[in-house]
């Protein structure tokens, strides 16, 4: 597998590296509640805008694909309301973000069970890593 994806994954990392820090600074003026909705706003502006520019075709796949996007779309706001939640609650960023930053493990342990795909020693060890990382950045 070729590792160029790298290159274009990393402007999501530096995008959501910054999410976290502006999250905690909009919580600490705001309150959770009102940072929460004025994002979560903003984001539906963001894809109204993207929708007319890309104007994607609806698909006529199989209706579990539709229902496997609304619970993804349930699932990601549900998750960004508690996070603004919890922010607000410890007031440190710096622990929550490296913390909930280990959602890739929720994903690859779910892949691995349902989907069978293939984990490899490598993968398992950067895994136990990044959750000691996340620990040892919790401490």
């Amino acid at each position: 597998m070729s590792n160029s994806w790298i290159l274009a994954a990393l402007p999501i990392l530096i995008l959501w590296g910054f999410w976290g820090f502006l999250v905690r600074l909009a919580v600490e003026r705001l309150g959770w509640r009102t940072a929460w909705l004025v994002e979560g706003v903003t984001v539906a502006c963001v894809y109204a805008a993207a929708f007319l520019l890309v104007r994607p075709a609806l698909s006529t796949a199989p209706k579990t694909g539709l229902a496997f996007a609304v619970l993804a779309g349930l699932a990601a706001p549900f998750g960004a309301i508690l996070f603004y939640f919890v922010v607000e609650r410890t007031r440190n960023a710096s622990v929550v973000v490296p913390f909930t930053a280990l959602y890739p493990v929720v994903t690859i342990a779910l892949a691995f069970l349902i989907l069978h795909e293939k984990v490899s020693t490598t993968q398992l060890i950067g895994i136990v890593f990044a959750v000691l990382a996340a620990v040892f950045l919790a401490l």
